[in-house]
């Protein structure tokens, strides 16, 4: 064999075991039902708070339990409503997001989030020019 196929072939080699093991470790955008079934494994939810009217809005850190484990009522996509629990402060802009995104896993009933990744599009809407 020549020298250039054994260094193409151990290129190929090193690609596929970074795929491997880089592939354990990647998370996919599902749904709470989806989840619950993928239960060990990390996942990325995107829904918006719970709330049934805009009162709810304001007291969405009624749920709080202490300053540090706190907890909160999250709606995915197909309408799921699921008790989220997070185990730091809530972000600060949590009650203002249109959107967020919860990364973590499924044990029993309960969502447990280990980052909170919010979507504040007001914030970088243009501003209206007024002429």
């Amino acid at each position: 064999m020549k020298i250039k196929h054994l260094i193409s072939l151990f290129i190929i080699l090193c690609a596929c075991i970074f795929m491997v093991l880089t592939g354990k470790n990647a998370s996919v955008y599902v749904t709470f039902a989806t989840a619950k079934t993928m239960q060990p494994q990390k996942v990325h939810i995107i829904g918006t708070l719970y709330h049934k009217n805009n009162e709810d809005r304001k007291n969405v850190y009624a749920t709080k339990k202490s300053i540090i484990n706190t907890s909160f009522l999250m709606k995915d996509k197909k309408n799921t409503v699921v008790k989220v629990h997070y185990n730091a402060p809530l972000p600060q802009d949590l009650k203002h997001a249109e959107q967020l995104v919860v990364v973590g896993n499924f044990t029993d009933d309960h969502f447990f989030a280990e980052k909170i990744l919010l979507k504040c599009p007001s914030k970088y809407n243009q501003p209206t020019l007024k002429y």
